[in-house]
């Protein structure tokens, strides 16, 4: 009987855990995308009811499901460990990738109405899940949030001046972002870098999660993400 209660008191606190790093990853990528519209979005005055109002409005929808397509990825690439570690990386990048992909194409079709064009988002796409999968491989945190973002800054710069050169040869294709053509590549590198930061919470989230872990009655030293 008691083992019966401890096994049931240890599985719903790993769900509340769960749901805690589902929460937390799509807050972080809502704060790092409503960022992204509120610094590019095309009005005169900075502090304006319209810009912020909307660039919330894009940051929730946007964020809640780019950040569940980049749970999904780090859950298939950390959760089996008994499986083979690149069917776990291809296998959650295959999976997250697509919900990046629909992520991205709902923002555009539904608050940009715009429809995608091209293969830039796609390969984005494919470019940013790799890095969470295999990044959830290592165990040291800072390590991981260093493949993380230095992922999404390459695809985010990568999307971008790809739209750039193939615009200049007359093929039109859709980046993730759009950022003025009169910004320097300093200005537009430093708004990836400020969009790139706020996604990072997932560090905090794991930092969260070991200590409350530890220090739960009758736990051991846990190993992996969400193990």
């Amino acid at each position: 009987m008691n083992q019966a209660a401890e096994y049931n008191q240890k599985g719903t606190g790993e769900r509340q855990f769960l749901l805690f790093q589902t929460e937390l990853i799509c807050v972080g990528f809502a704060l790092s995308f409503g960022l992204q519209a509120y610094l590019t979005y095309r009005l005169p005055q900075f502090m304006d009811t319209l810009r912020f109002t909307s660039s919330l409005e894009r940051g929730i929808i946007l964020g809640i499901i780019f950040g569940f397509g980049i749970f999904i990825t780090r859950v298939i690439a950390e959760r089996f460990p008994e499986s083979n570690a690149f069917l776990r990386v291809g296998l959650g990048t295959l999976l997250g990738g697509t919900m990046l992909n629909i992520a991205i194409f709902t923002y555009d079709v539904l608050l940009n109405n715009t429809v995608p064009q091209g293969i830039l988002i796609s390969a984005s796409s494919v470019l940013i899940s790799p890095g969470y999968a295999s990044g959830g491989l290592v165990r040291l945190r800072p390590v991981r949030m260093i493949i993380s973002a230095t992922t999404v800054m390459a695809a985010l710069a990568g999307s971008w001046w790809g739209h750039i050169l193939l615009t200049r040869a007359a093929v039109s294709m859709t980046p993730i972002f759009f950022y003025e053509y009169l910004w320097s590549p300093t200005q537009v590198l430093v708004t990836m870098l400020l969009v790139a930061l706020p996604k990072q919470s997932l560090g905090i989230s794991e930092i969260y999660r070991l200590a409350a872990i530890k220090f739960r009655p009758g736990s051991r030293n846990p190993q992996g993400f969400l193990s």
